[in-house]
């Protein structure tokens, strides 16, 4: 396997070099930066030991403000965290019945990019067809700020959103925050993750 990736790089790289390199035989500089970016973002890095140190299994309790004036909408879910893609990213699946009783399943991936020395997280579930991206930085223990944008299906398109992530004892617990009708940024959900290992 280690082999046809190195194969395939080669390649990829020899591919780059001729489409790169002008009349007089210079090497292009994208060419070169890209040659040069391909081996330092392989190297996985102490967060991606972070992540992984985040697998296994978890309830997830999540509370839902759907209106300031209704009670919030609380949910019992079971949340499995994976490493996949050579220990690169982690992993979220999550399962169970969403407040109406219907079946609910969601996924999650979160990375480090090397490159941008920052953390990434991407969401999508069966309650829609759009993603929810962002990207920040966040400690050994997971907790921190990501911001970035999600799809807000009321109003038919891409709104901010900001999630702050704490722990209070074993609990991993994330806020999530987007602006209210007025323009005034308001916390609409709070997921709990309690690791069941």
């Amino acid at each position: 396997m280690a082999q046809q990736l190195n194969a395939k790089t080669l390649l990829l790289a020899t591919t780059l070099l001729l489409f790169c390199t002008d009349a007089g035989g210079a090497v292009g500089t994208q060419a070169e930066a890209f040659i040069a970016d391909r081996r330092s973002s392989t190297d996985l890095q102490q967060q991606h030991d972070h992540l992984a140190a985040m697998a296994g299994r978890y309830t997830l309790s999540s509370t839902v403000w759907f209106s300031p004036d209704v009670d919030p909408v609380d949910t019992e879910l079971a949340a499995t965290r994976s490493i996949v893609l050579g220990g690169r990213v982690l992993e979220l699946h999550v399962e169970g019945l969403a407040e109406v009783n219907d079946a609910f399943e969601g996924r999650g991936f979160t990375g480090y990019d090397t490159s941008l020395q920052q953390h990434w997280y991407v969401w999508m579930d069966t309650t829609g067809t759009g993603v929810a991206t962002l990207h920040g930085r966040l400690a050994a223990d997971g907790t921190g700020q990501l911001e970035g944008s999600v799809t807000n299906r009321i109003v038919g398109q891409s709104t901010p959103l900001r999630v702050q992530i704490h722990r209070e004892g074993n609990a991993e617990i994330h806020d999530y925050f987007s602006p209210d009708m007025g323009g005034e940024e308001a916390r609409w959900m709070r997921l709990v993750y309690r690791p069941l290992r």
